[in-house]
């Protein structure tokens, strides 16, 4: 998004192989985001408050960067783009060249509109210990075999909210930021326990696997967030890119789900999911990562 800074570099490592990742949000046009009217007094600045900031800023190539926000709680959807589940459901059977991908692709799309019109999303709670900053080290426990990239939009919550419905969702919203969901793909299934299904504690529980930043962009500048597009490169090479609207559940619908089930507090994240592309690393050795917002 413009006027929330340059393109920024985040490096997550170990050992001595090199991979980059590139990820970042956009609006969908292109074009800059309205400032709409009566946004919250909070978050307004006056013209001196700006001039100060305008002279006096320090170049950010000279700070440490840190995650924008330490949130007391952290929630991911899970599955929740249209496109990832569809292109997941074509790569079964036969592949996703086979004879029958067409036609599981287009079940799984008549399945997703059934459940976006009827069902709820699929959210799990994960420990804000993994939120760490868009520039550090990320430590992989040995026989890691792969370790997935999911760039997500990052709702910040901004007052305390119980029980809310999705029309007034948007009222508890206090912005945005753009996070990087690293997932160790081969740790999500249990084998010793393969009728409990997903286990999240040991495929996205390390610390520091959920970058946010650098940027936190307030709710005022991002009108409609299902214009917003996100991108992820790996090496240079585009691997993700979609719209906000490819989503089953939109944010409002999931802020609400998540406050039917427990209290928001002012600083809780909510990741909103991400859709699949390509393949995940498998050089699991190193993991340097880039992320950015512009508009």
């Amino acid at each position: 998004m413009a006027g929330c800074g340059p393109t920024r570099t985040a490096a997550t490592r170990v050992g001595r192989r090199q991979t980059t990742w590139s990820s970042g949000i956009t609006h969908r046009t292109g074009r800059a985001l309205a400032e709409p009217r009566g946004r919250p007094a909070f978050f307004d600045l006056s013209s001196q408050v700006r001039a100060v900031i305008h002279s006096r800023g320090v170049d950010i190539g000279s700070l440490r960067l840190e995650a924008p926000i330490q949130p007391r709680q952290a929630f991911c959807t899970i599955g929740n783009y249209r496109s990832q589940i569809a292109e997941a459901a074509a790569d079964t059977g036969d592949g996703d060249r086979g004879a029958g991908a067409a036609g599981r692709r287009a079940a799984a799309l008549e399945a997703l509109d059934h459940r976006s019109r009827t069902g709820e999303p699929y959210v799990c709670l994960t420990s804000p210990e993994r939120v760490g900053p868009p520039v550090g080290d990320l430590t992989i426990a040995p026989g890691v075999e792969t370790l997935d990239w999911e760039v997500e939009i990052a709702v910040v919550i901004g007052v305390s909210a119980h029980r809310i419905s999705p029309t007034t969702a948007p009222g508890v919203v206090a912005g945005f930021c753009v996070a990087n969901d690293l997932t160790l793909r081969s740790r999500v299934m249990r084998d010793d326990l393969p009728t409990l299904g997903t286990d999240w504690i040991q495929s996205k529980g390390m610390p520091g696997s959920l970058p946010l930043g650098p940027w936190f962009v307030p709710a005022w500048q991002v009108p409609d967030p299902s214009r917003l597009r996100l991108q992820l490169s790996v090496n240079g090479t585009v691997m993700q890119d979609d719209t906000a609207d490819d989503m089953v559940f939109d944010v409002d619908r999931q802020i609400a789900y998540v406050s039917r089930h427990t209290r928001l507090r002012p600083g809780d994240v909510l990741c909103t999911g991400s859709r699949r592309d390509s393949a995940p690393t498998t050089d699991a050795s190193s993991a340097p990562a880039t992320w950015w917002w512009r508009r």
